[in-house]
């Protein structure tokens, strides 16, 4: 008789701990690896972006054309979906145009590059 009054105290204990749920932790998505890859997905859609509107660019002046009206928008709108961008993104016509002036069109870091790398691979080879 006591085993039967022991089997139904538990089980209404059961029922009530499977219905609490873990409220600690961190957010899904928050990780130094998931910021890393999204901002390299932002500077690959700029450079994408920088890349077509230049191709578009020369295209229209061999032709003795403008690049059409709306195309910087639609490369980005495109950039986008293509590299699944949360949040604001935009190119500005001011970037595109730098680059395609000083003629580089991906940039991955700005400032001056180090002297280092000129001796990296004799030092490397060590």
């Amino acid at each position: 008789g006591s085993e039967a009054t022991v089997g139904t105290t538990e089980a209404p204990t059961t029922l009530v701990l499977s219905q609490q749920r873990n409220k600690g932790g961190r957010t899904l998505g928050s990780t130094n690896a998931k910021k890393r890859d999204t901002i390299m997905a932002r500077k690959k859609a700029v450079n994408w972006v920088v890349t077509k509107y230049s191709f578009l660019s020369e295209k229209a002046n061999t032709e003795g054309k403008k690049v059409e009206a709306g195309s910087r928008k639609a490369l980005v709108n495109l950039a986008v979906s293509k590299f699944k961008i949360v949040g604001e993104f935009d190119v500005l016509k001011q970037t595109i145009h730098c680059r395609m002036k000083a003629e580089h069109l991906e940039v991955w870091h700005t400032g001056t590059t180090s002297p280092i790398i000129l001796v990296e691979i004799t030092l490397v080879s060590f």
